[in-house]
């Protein structure tokens, strides 16, 4: 994942315990070395490999005994050598501390939508792009080698940063997202029905952690069939 982000070769160090090497180290830990991303004369990155994943590597103990090694079948390049990956992973339970019960906080003096919405207009957005990957527990069934199986979400938002006429500031986040429908009517009632959840829900002078802003989402629909993300609307008991 790392070579294919980068575009640049990578050389993972994995260590293998001395069991598997039928020796033991007498001038440096023993192992194998991966190849992966494009083959160029660039300098490769080097990554150690300990058979954990970031889910642990924090947690560990210098006493912790190293996973199982066993073969891997995942097809390799002509030039690299067999890939071993432990059997499993080590994922400690989430922990959580008492603020987390707490209800979320709320700005001391929360803007009234109707005193700063009109303001928008006159506050420049920055866009924000980015996306989220989410792998699938079960990686037996990969894209390629090499690369992780898993789901995206892209994440696309314009922000604002609007101070309302009671003080308070408020950051507002943008969410235009195209739809393809052939009924204008239906649109503006998806769009009426999903701001009153937000509004009810979620739009209620709710407090940012670092800022202490009020947060605010305004969701815009966009008719944009040929659009590429373009989520289809429909009014059916079955829909597609």
């Amino acid at each position: 994942l790392l070579a294919d982000t980068l575009g640049v070769p990578i050389h993972v160090f994995q260590p293998v315990p001395d069991a598997l090497t039928g020796a033991t180290a007498t001038t440096g830990p023993r192992g194998i070395l991966l190849r992966y991303g494009p083959t160029t004369n660039a300098p490769a990155l080097e990554v150690h490999y300990t058979g954990l994943n970031h889910y642990s590597a924090s947690d560990a103990s210098a006493g912790t005994t190293p996973a199982t090694i066993t073969p891997s079948n995942a097809p390799r390049g002509p030039e690299d050598a067999n890939s071993l990956l432990p059997d499993g992973r080590y994922r400690p339970a989430p922990t959580r501390s008492a603020d987390d019960d707490n209800p979320a906080s709320h700005v001391a003096d929360p803007a009234p939508k109707d005193s700063w919405f009109g303001l928008r207009a006159h506050a420049r957005p920055a866009v924000h792009s980015t996306e989220r990957f989410d792998p699938h527990a079960d990686q037996s069934s990969p894209p390629r080698p090499g690369v992780l199986s898993g789901a995206t979400t892209l994440v696309r938002t314009r922000i604002r940063r609007i101070q309302a006429p009671n003080g308070t500031w408020v950051r507002d986040y943008t969410l235009n997202l195209p739809v393809s429908s052939n009924d204008p009517e239906l649109t503006q009632q998806f769009k009426d029905r999903i701001t009153g959840l937000l509004d009810t829900h979620l739009n209620t002078g709710l407090k940012l952690p670092s800022s202490g802003d009020q947060l605010h989402v305004t969701l815009n629909l966009i008719s944009d069939p040929d659009h590429p993300e373009a989520v289809t609307l429909t009014n059916t008991a079955d829909p597609a």
